[in-house]
């Protein structure tokens, strides 16, 4: 563990105690609180990890977390926090050449792992791969996409919402193609931002 010091320019290795967790590449992590949360990786003797680490940043320690309905092991996933319920989100990943595109929580509150994939993954579609007449409809309902199994992706959050923008990666293909799609996912209904949002457009149209 090592961490920069901006107001002196200097880095500081620190001597760690506790559960250490073991050698690892591609592992994903998130800052909650006072805790560093690490899931997750890879190395090449023993293969790929779904373990879960807490570091605490007061005492330097490490605890390892081990909780039933962890995700299956595997890198590159892509993590972060949701804020409005406390819990970790996990995203995909892959192991080898083997893409996911799973979706779970972890309670930070009450350290519980959740599997919130849907049953009947909405597949990904495009205008090529439709009918007009299946395109019209599919606009018409606003269905919306389930991302592809993929992995390393770019992930972009807010405090103030409870919106999380996935961007770029790799998705499982024979060659593994690099894509550049961009995916919004919501996790809970924002009634007040849609309330404001009414009220907004109510004004202008009134103007």
């Amino acid at each position: 563990m090592i961490s920069y010091n901006i107001k002196r320019n200097q880095w500081e290795k620190y001597k760690m105690y506790g559960d250490i967790p073991s050698v690892r590449s591609s592992c994903s992590a998130i800052i909650w609180k006072d805790l560093i949360v690490v899931f997750g990786g890879f190395e090449q003797a023993n293969g790929y990890y779904n373990n879960l680490y807490f570091f605490e940043t007061k005492t330097l320690t490490w605890t390892e977390i081990i909780k039933p309905n962890a995700p299956s092991p595997r890198d590159r996933c892509s993590c972060w926090i949701d804020y409005s319920q406390n819990k970790m989100m996990v995203f995909g990943g892959m192991v080898d050449d083997k893409h996911f595109c799973d979706l779970h929580s972890f309670d930070l509150d009450f350290l519980i792992w959740d599997d919130l994939t849907p049953n009947n993954q909405i597949k990904e579609l495009s205008r090529n791969d439709l009918k007009k007449s299946e395109y019209q409809n599919f606009v018409k309902n606003r269905e919306y996409k389930w991302p592809p199994p993929s992995g390393g992706h770019v992930v972009c959050s807010s405090l103030e919402t409870h919106y999380i923008v996935l961007f770029s990666g790799s998705k499982q293909t024979i060659n593994r193609k690099y894509i550049n799609s961009i995916y919004v996912f919501q996790s809970l209904p924002d009634i007040n931002q849609d309330l404001l949002k009414f009220s907004q457009e109510t004004i202008l149209r009134d103007i």
